[in-house]
């Protein structure tokens, strides 16, 4: 399988066309749907990485699947995916084109776990906490995770911020192991 750095120079370049075209929405939607449609067809995925099946099939599989449901500029983007052999980044690109998307944008994704649902207010109060540590426009979503026991772990980017029950109580065990234990 092709590495995922491979898709980013692809992703960019749609993106710029699709940015420039005005189509940016249209897009995000056209690939969300190539996307889904690759995850409820095992069989299509497999038959457009497969090497030995022609590009010329593969191209057509796109055209008649496809066509109807999507913008020109996608279709296209297909057809140069198949024709470069490139159909290994298939599964990387709604995600990619999303990120580079948020970072040109100024967008951070976060996801905030806990064992209950918070309250609009909390959720706000996070959201503002992580626009200032980020300087960027935060877009949360939130998980439900009872094996954190209690408290919040908080993923944005890169970064874990853990203020979990069961994050402080592995701490604790983990000093203890280490006989530095407060």
């Amino acid at each position: 399988m092709l590495d995922k750095s491979v898709a980013v120079g692809y992703v960019q370049a749609l993106f710029e066309t699709a940015k420039a075209r005005g189509r940016f929405p249209e897009t995000v939607k056209d690939l969300e749907k190539v996307a889904q449609l690759l995850r409820e067809n095992p069989e299509l995925k497999r038959i457009l990485l497969h090497p030995a099946i022609p590009r010329e099939r593969k191209s057509a599989m796109i055209d008649s699947l496809l066509a109807p449901h999507l913008d020109l500029l996608v279709r296209n983007f297909l057809r140069l995916i198949i024709d470069k052999r490139r159909e290994g980044i298939l599964e990387f690109i709604l995600d990619g084109y999303k990120s580079v998307a948020d970072l040109i944008g100024g967008v951070a994704r976060a996801t905030v776990q806990t064992v209950i649902p918070l309250m609009e207010e909390r959720l706000a109060r996070i959201e503002e906490i992580l626009k200032r540590l980020s300087g960027k426009r935060v877009e949360i979503k939130t998980e439900i995770n009872p094996e954190i026991l209690g408290g919040l772990v908080i993923r944005i980017g890169n970064t874990v911020i853990d203020g979990s029950v069961r994050g402080h109580l592995e701490n604790l065990r983990r000093r203890l192991m280490e006989g530095r234990a407060a």
